[in-house]
């Protein structure tokens, strides 16, 4: 393995191919932060198994990246995204929950789950984190969030027709 392989594996979260928390760590930092949590994860892990969990984090991946090149996962449902400012962080933001509204995890014989983000944006780490909790209970009191290790209101429990034509995936 050459130096820029490894080093490339050291920055890289080996599930979802993005960067990791070392990444961040070592960038530049742009003047505002956003925290990302995947929504449902618990569930889905709980209810349709590790690798439909794994397959939602990939796909909140590809849409963060997809959107920005500032995107890190930082760990189980965490994600980061440095932006230019609140202005800019809102509208990647935007761009990726425009993308999930087009995903779902469906799993054969038990149904599927729409994928959604909570977030918050702050200039600093706890800022974001205090947006993000405000965002999450905000969410979750409108039922567009099910609390954590609950059943989300977008599970459909799918019926026979409909569940010999899924796997565990991405449905657009």
């Amino acid at each position: 393995m050459s130096a820029d392989d490894m080093r490339r594996e050291l920055l890289t979260h080996d599930l979802t191919g993005i960067p990791n928390r070392r990444a961040y760590q070592e960038a530049a930092k742009l003047p505002t932060l956003v925290v990302i949590d995947v929504d449902s994860l618990k569930w889905v892990n709980d209810q349709f198994g590790h690798e439909a969990g794994d397959r939602l984090l990939q796909i909140v991946a590809v849409a963060l990246r997809d959107a920005t090149p500032e995107a890190y996962h930082i760990g189980g449902d965490e994600f980061m995204v440095q932006a230019p400012s609140r202005r800019a962080a809102h509208r990647i933001m935007a761009q990726v929950a425009t993308r999930l509204n087009h995903c779902s995890i469906a799993v054969q014989d038990k149904g599927q789950v729409c994928i959604s983000v909570s977030y918050g944006v702050g200039t600093d780490l706890a800022q974001a984190d205090v947006e993000l909790q405000r965002n999450k209970a905000r969410r979750q009191t409108a039922g567009l969030r099910a609390a954590r290790g609950e059943r989300p209101a977008s599970f459909v429990n799918m019926d026979t027709a409909e569940r010999s034509a899924y796997t565990v995936g991405v449905r657009r």
